[in-house]
């Protein structure tokens, strides 16, 4: 599974980091998201399988441009071949 990069760069892609559901719960809310402000990405697991993503809000609108700037694209060229 791939995502966004710490990097800030939103079309490149790398793994992201990894915290089993009862390292969650030993970390609490604040250690969650002091990683998810250093790494950028985390994906929560339950018995090693992935189970939900948590992302910062700069993460996620970056997501939503890049979605909205490729359907922008999209109906552009589906005009272009009418």
């Amino acid at each position: 599974m791939t995502t966004l990069a710490g990097s800030g760069n939103p079309d490149r892609v790398e793994e992201p980091t990894r915290i089993a559901a009862s390292e969650v719960k030993q970390r609490g809310w604040r250690g969650v998201m002091r990683t998810v402000r250093q790494k950028g990405t985390v994906v929560v697991t339950n018995h090693s399988e992935p189970e939900a993503v948590i992302l910062d809000v700069e993460r996620y609108e970056a997501l939503l441009q890049a979605a909205q700037r490729i359907e922008t694209r999209m109906e552009a060229d589906l005009e272009a071949l009418r």
